[in-house]
């Protein structure tokens, strides 16, 4: 149970630490990377949902 739930904690901050990297690059209002974030998160969720065995 601990190491799962290291595992988690570790998984959460490495998925804060890159989402505020993304809203820093998103800040420099730069329309490329803004629109790179906006497709790399669609992407993203078109490639993982139907792994998650939801969809």
């Amino acid at each position: 149970w601990f190491q799962y739930h290291v595992g988690q904690t570790l998984f959460h901050v490495v998925q804060v630490v890159l989402g505020y990297m993304v809203m820093l690059a998103v800040m420099s209002y730069n329309a490329w990377i803004f629109l790179a974030a906006i497709a790399g998160s669609a992407l993203g969720y078109f490639v993982v949902y139907p792994l998650l065995g939801r969809g």
